[in-house]
């Protein structure tokens, strides 16, 4: 979702916003042939972590392939931008940790940041997580999806 803030052409945007839609793993790996969400989520991560950015290697590599068919204007974005995974993870932890955690803390709620998300009270996670779905949706565009899971006490 974070790579939505780095489209530049406004037709490519909209179809990778449709596409976050669903799960935009999931609609890799059934357009590249790759069965587990899993293995397309590792792939990509390869790609982004990538520091060498070789253009022959990144071809060979199909979530580059699925980014290059249907962005080919983003895809130029995405071999060149050697700080990609940094850029990714400094952006979410600004939104995520600083300005979450800054509203979180001037309203008093409980709110523990972690990769992808945060733990809270069940009192004040839904209001945690609109202010969170606020926070994406202004910095790139995109309303995400904040699904809450309960955690068992152990008793």
């Amino acid at each position: 979702m974070l790579l939505l803030s780095l489209f530049t052409d406004a037709g490519e945007r909209k179809t990778y916003a449709d596409m976050l839609a669903s799960d935009i793993y999931k609609k890799i790996g059934e357009d590249m042939g790759i069965p587990t969400r899993r293995q397309v989520k590792h792939d990509f991560q390869r790609i982004v972590n990538t520091g060498q950015k070789r253009l022959g290697w990144m071809l060979e590599q199909y979530p580059f392939k699925f980014y290059v068919y249907h962005f080919p204007q983003f895809a130029r974005v995405l071999h060149l931008r050697t700080d990609l995974a940094n850029f990714l993870q400094n952006f979410e932890a600004r939104l995520m940790v600083q300005e979450l955690g800054n509203y979180c803390r001037s309203k008093g709620l409980f709110w523990i940041p972690m990769h992808d998300g945060f733990m809270s009270t069940e009192n004040d996670g839904e209001l945690i997580a609109a202010f969170a779905r606020e926070l994406f949706c202004k910095a790139v565009g995109f309303t995400p999806r904040i699904r809450p899971e309960v955690l068992a006490s152990g008793t």
